[in-house]
């Protein structure tokens, strides 16, 4: 087995030497950064660099990404139409990143309203950028993302997003935290995460991109939400198959948002 990219300086010249943002993804592995950088990457026209660029930031991976972004998307905003019938929506994100998937589906709905939750300021002071230039009513909190049973009951959210945590939680913390979740969330009330499956690029973003994650076949993290209680679950898969999108409604236990 190869060492981690970051100790071969071939893999550097090779992958990332001359490409900002392909090093933008290398340097911030499994943060908001690169997946801010996947998201927003517009190809390049220049020369023999820009090619390298283009051909690494439009992997199989990198596009499976873009399409679980563009999911994420419809699927929120489905669920806001829905619910917006009622009145005001109110969206948790955990783990929000830049929030931008929520802040997008939101932005093209009135009185929607969303709380991101991260443990990482400069990830939240990036997001607050995002909704003051389109205009979203976000809301932040910097918090331990695995302990939100006291903000789900203060918030009481119609719409949970915890996209891209769970690639890098065992088992015993996804059973976890989506027990929490639903135990304090009203009968109704969607769950919206995401899961990476095996693919034959993951030892290339192990052992280059030095992004380390778990790796779970749909039917895994299936298994492992039906252990935390749920029982209504609708999956998505991105056209890739890399990424799947599972939505879950938090089951009756009395008490309506």
């Amino acid at each position: 087995m190869f060492n981690h990219g970051h100790r071969l300086d071939c893999y550097s010249w090779l992958y990332d030497k001359h490409c900002p943002s392909v090093q933008r993804v290398r340097a911030n592995a499994a943060k908001w950064e690169a997946l801010d950088e996947l998201y927003n990457y517009q190809p390049r026209e220049d020369g023999f660099y820009g090619k390298v660029s283009n051909f690494w930031m439009g992997i199989r991976n990198a596009q499976a990404v873009r399409n679980r972004f563009r999911v994420v998307v419809a699927i929120l905003r489905e669920a806001i139409a829905e619910r917006l019938r009622d009145g005001e929506v109110r969206i948790l994100c955990l783990a929000s990143g830049s929030t931008q998937s929520v802040i997008k589906a939101a932005s093209t709905f009135p009185g929607v309203r969303i709380l991101a939750v991260d443990e990482d300021s400069e990830a939240l002071r990036h997001a607050a950028m995002i909704a003051s230039e389109i205009g979203v009513d976000l809301q932040l909190r910097e918090a331990d993302v695995l302990a939100p049973s006291d903000i789900i009951r203060d918030f009481r959210p119609h719409i949970i997003e915890v996209v891209g945590l769970m690639d890098y939680l065992t088992d015993r913390l996804v059973v976890g935290l989506l027990g929490r979740i639903r135990r304090n969330c009203a009968h109704g009330a969607l769950v919206l995460i995401a899961h990476i499956h095996p693919n034959p690029e993951q030892e290339f973003l192990r052992e280059v991109v030095d992004w380390v994650m778990f790796y779970r076949t749909a039917q895994e993290v299936q298994d492992l939400i039906e252990r935390a209680g749920y029982h209504d679950i609708r999956l998505y898969p991105e056209p890739h198959g890399i990424h799947t999108v599972f939505a879950m409604t938090v089951p009756a236990k009395g008490g309506e948002i």
